[in-house]
């Protein structure tokens, strides 16, 4: 469902950013800027700027990022540096401690089926909510 708002919003001509998970071959798939991912040097710089900004907050507050939390602000940080227009951010796992659940006033959410391969972790779901926001 992400990808396919991100692509009916491109084709409306709105500069778009999607956030999906996981990615499948190469992490770059899962910030994307105008449906494409980032050229490896580009991802990079984004990369070493919030990983830097991250390890002096570890190192201030005593806090520790997790991979997809890390992955959800480097997102963030790479659609407000690139200027789009909007951004299209799909949950991880969802629920209250879902990563993206730091947008305080998301424009649309779309609630889609949950399949059987998540049940192992959360349990009897049957939804999956993925938001946009911009």
């Amino acid at each position: 469902m992400a990808a396919l708002t991100e692509s009916l919003l491109r084709a409306g001509g709105f500069k778009t950013g999607l956030f999906t998970s996981p990615h499948l071959v190469d992490v770059r798939e899962r910030v994307r800027i105008n449906g494409r991912v980032l050229d490896k040097d580009t991802f990079a710089g984004y990369f070493w700027k919030v990983h830097d900004a991250v390890s002096s907050a570890v190192a201030e507050y005593s806090v520790h990022l997790h991979y997809f939390h890390f992955l959800t602000v480097l997102g963030f940080y790479i659609f407000q540096e690139e200027q789009v227009d909007v951004a299209i951010m799909e949950v991880g796992l969802g629920g209250r401690l879902d990563s993206t659940n730091v947008l305080p006033r998301p424009v649309v959410c779309g609630i889609t089926l949950l399949d059987y391969d998540h049940v192992a972790i959360l349990g009897k779901c049957i939804f999956f909510l993925g938001c946009l926001a911009y």
